[in-house]
Protein backbone atom coordinates (compact mmCIF):
# COMPACT_ATOMS: atom_id res chain seq x y z
CA UNK A 1 0.00 0.00 0.00
CA UNK A 2 1.16 3.40 -0.31
CA UNK A 3 1.04 5.73 2.29
CA UNK A 4 -0.09 9.73 2.46
CA UNK A 5 2.60 12.21 3.00
CA UNK A 6 1.10 15.70 3.68
CA UNK A 7 4.11 18.43 1.30
CA UNK A 8 4.79 21.28 2.02
CA UNK A 9 6.68 23.71 -0.69
CA UNK A 10 7.79 27.30 1.13
CA UNK A 11 8.97 29.97 -1.06
CA UNK A 12 10.48 32.85 1.00
CA UNK A 13 9.97 36.43 -0.03
CA UNK A 14 10.62 40.31 0.86
CA UNK A 15 7.80 42.23 0.56
CA UNK A 16 6.73 45.96 1.56
CA UNK A 17 3.45 45.65 3.07
CA UNK A 18 0.48 47.67 1.86
CA UNK A 19 -3.09 47.18 1.29
CA UNK A 20 -2.01 47.69 -3.04
CA UNK A 21 0.80 44.64 -1.74
CA UNK A 22 -1.70 43.11 -0.02
CA UNK A 23 -4.26 42.96 -2.71
CA UNK A 24 -1.72 41.97 -5.33
CA UNK A 25 -0.86 38.99 -2.78
CA UNK A 26 -4.70 38.22 -2.68
CA UNK A 27 -4.78 37.97 -6.43
CA UNK A 28 -1.75 35.59 -7.10
CA UNK A 29 -2.42 33.19 -4.15
CA UNK A 30 -5.96 32.37 -5.44
CA UNK A 31 -4.60 32.46 -9.68
CA UNK A 32 -1.97 29.88 -7.86
CA UNK A 33 -4.15 28.09 -6.45
CA UNK A 34 -6.51 27.21 -9.20
CA UNK A 35 -3.66 26.39 -11.64
CA UNK A 36 -2.16 24.11 -8.84
CA UNK A 37 -5.38 22.26 -8.41
CA UNK A 38 -5.47 21.80 -11.91
CA UNK A 39 -1.79 20.95 -12.38
CA UNK A 40 -1.02 19.06 -9.64
CA UNK A 41 -3.64 16.88 -9.73
CA UNK A 42 -3.57 15.91 -12.86
CA UNK A 43 0.19 15.34 -13.32
CA UNK A 44 1.47 14.39 -10.02
CA UNK A 45 -1.86 12.59 -8.78
CA UNK A 46 -1.83 14.54 -5.48
CA UNK A 47 -4.19 16.10 -3.61
CA UNK A 48 -4.03 19.99 -3.60
CA UNK A 49 -6.21 21.67 -1.51
CA UNK A 50 -6.36 25.77 -1.87
CA UNK A 51 -3.51 26.60 0.07
CA UNK A 52 -1.72 29.19 -1.21
CA UNK A 53 -1.31 31.15 1.65
CA UNK A 54 1.01 33.72 1.88
CA UNK A 55 2.00 34.23 5.43
CA UNK A 56 3.70 37.54 6.74
CA UNK A 57 5.37 38.13 10.17
CA UNK A 58 4.59 41.15 10.76
CA UNK A 59 2.27 42.14 13.35
CA UNK A 60 0.50 45.40 14.39
CA UNK A 61 2.25 45.84 17.67
CA UNK A 62 6.21 45.29 16.40
CA UNK A 63 8.22 48.13 16.80
CA UNK A 64 10.38 47.06 13.43
CA UNK A 65 9.37 46.65 9.93
CA UNK A 66 9.56 43.31 8.84
CA UNK A 67 8.94 42.42 5.28
CA UNK A 68 9.84 39.09 5.12
CA UNK A 69 7.25 36.59 4.58
CA UNK A 70 6.13 33.28 2.61
CA UNK A 71 4.03 31.42 0.28
CA UNK A 72 3.31 28.20 1.77
CA UNK A 73 1.56 25.34 -0.88
CA UNK A 74 0.73 22.41 0.61
CA UNK A 75 -0.72 18.62 -0.93
CA UNK A 76 -1.38 15.31 -0.28
CA UNK A 77 0.61 12.83 -1.64
CA UNK A 78 2.07 8.74 -2.19
CA UNK A 79 5.13 8.82 -0.15
CA UNK A 80 6.77 7.36 -3.15
CA UNK A 81 5.82 10.61 -5.50
CA UNK A 82 7.47 13.03 -3.18
CA UNK A 83 9.78 14.48 -5.27
CA UNK A 84 7.60 14.31 -8.37
CA UNK A 85 5.48 16.66 -6.71
CA UNK A 86 7.67 18.98 -5.34
CA UNK A 87 9.04 19.40 -8.99
CA UNK A 88 5.49 19.82 -10.89
CA UNK A 89 4.94 22.94 -7.68
CA UNK A 90 8.10 24.24 -8.39
CA UNK A 91 7.48 24.11 -12.54
CA UNK A 92 4.13 25.63 -12.61
CA UNK A 93 5.88 28.38 -9.71
CA UNK A 94 8.78 29.26 -11.93
CA UNK A 95 6.30 29.25 -15.19
CA UNK A 96 4.31 32.01 -13.47
CA UNK A 97 7.02 33.58 -12.66
CA UNK A 98 8.46 33.87 -16.68
CA UNK A 99 4.73 34.33 -18.13
CA UNK A 100 2.32 35.23 -15.75
CA UNK A 101 -1.04 34.56 -14.75
CA UNK A 102 -3.70 34.40 -18.12
CA UNK A 103 -6.35 37.28 -18.09
CA UNK A 104 -9.20 34.76 -17.39
CA UNK A 105 -7.03 33.25 -14.16
CA UNK A 106 -6.89 36.74 -12.81
CA UNK A 107 -10.05 37.60 -13.54
CA UNK A 108 -11.69 34.66 -11.91
CA UNK A 109 -8.91 35.27 -8.59
CA UNK A 110 -9.93 39.15 -8.45
CA UNK A 111 -13.71 37.63 -8.05
CA UNK A 112 -12.71 34.99 -4.98
CA UNK A 113 -10.79 37.71 -3.56
CA UNK A 114 -14.27 39.63 -3.27
CA UNK A 115 -16.38 36.99 -2.29
CA UNK A 116 -13.93 36.18 0.34
CA UNK A 117 -14.11 39.92 1.50
CA UNK A 118 -17.40 40.25 1.66
CA UNK A 119 -18.00 36.96 3.38
CA UNK A 120 -15.40 37.80 6.05
CA UNK A 121 -17.35 40.79 7.32
CA UNK A 122 -20.02 39.23 7.85
CA UNK A 123 -18.89 37.77 11.23
CA UNK A 124 -18.52 40.41 13.58
CA UNK A 125 -15.31 39.60 15.13
CA UNK A 126 -13.37 39.87 11.16
CA UNK A 127 -14.93 43.57 11.04
CA UNK A 128 -13.76 44.33 15.09
CA UNK A 129 -10.65 43.20 14.33
CA UNK A 130 -10.55 45.19 10.97
CA UNK A 131 -11.70 48.31 12.72
CA UNK A 132 -8.92 47.81 14.99
CA UNK A 133 -5.84 47.13 13.15
CA UNK A 134 -7.00 50.22 10.28
CA UNK A 135 -7.19 52.45 13.60
CA UNK A 136 -3.70 51.40 14.40
CA UNK A 137 -2.59 51.61 10.95
CA UNK A 138 -4.59 54.74 9.37
CA UNK A 139 -7.19 56.45 11.44
CA UNK A 140 -8.91 58.00 8.65
CA UNK A 141 -9.60 55.30 6.35
CA UNK A 142 -12.57 53.24 7.42
CA UNK A 143 -14.06 52.07 3.58
CA UNK A 144 -17.11 50.10 3.69
CA UNK A 145 -16.93 46.20 2.56
CA UNK A 146 -17.88 47.30 -1.20
CA UNK A 147 -15.25 50.14 -1.59
CA UNK A 148 -12.72 47.75 -0.32
CA UNK A 149 -13.94 45.04 -2.84
CA UNK A 150 -13.98 47.41 -5.49
CA UNK A 151 -9.79 48.06 -4.90
CA UNK A 152 -9.41 44.61 -6.19
CA UNK A 153 -10.71 46.23 -9.79
CA UNK A 154 -8.28 48.87 -9.93
CA UNK A 155 -5.12 46.29 -9.67
CA UNK A 156 -4.50 45.60 -13.79
CA UNK A 157 -3.19 42.05 -14.99
CA UNK A 158 0.04 43.71 -15.63
CA UNK A 159 0.37 44.87 -12.15
CA UNK A 160 -0.37 41.15 -10.91
CA UNK A 161 1.61 39.52 -13.77
CA UNK A 162 4.76 41.74 -12.51
CA UNK A 163 4.11 41.15 -9.52
CA UNK A 164 4.50 37.16 -9.92
CA UNK A 165 7.78 38.17 -11.93
CA UNK A 166 9.29 40.00 -9.21
CA UNK A 167 8.24 38.57 -5.70
CA UNK A 168 8.36 34.78 -5.82
CA UNK A 169 11.26 33.15 -6.88
CA UNK A 170 10.95 29.11 -7.70
CA UNK A 171 14.64 28.67 -7.01
CA UNK A 172 14.32 29.77 -3.90
CA UNK A 173 12.37 27.01 -1.50
CA UNK A 174 12.33 24.53 0.94
CA UNK A 175 10.10 21.49 1.01
CA UNK A 176 9.37 18.87 3.78
CA UNK A 177 7.08 16.47 4.31
CA UNK A 178 5.33 14.28 7.04
CA UNK A 179 5.56 10.75 7.05
CA UNK A 180 3.36 9.04 9.59
CA UNK A 181 5.61 6.07 10.89
CA UNK A 182 4.06 2.22 12.04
Amino acid sequence: TQEQTLLTITFPFCVTMSDDSIRKLQIYSNALDKRLIDVVRAGAKASYTPSGTIVNFNGPFVDYIDNSARLICQCSCDKIRISETTDLVVKVISDIQKNGFTADEIAQARKIAQNHLTQQFNNDIAWITYLFDRHLRCPDTFATVAEQAAEFDKISDKDVNLFASNIIDSTHHLAHSIVAEN
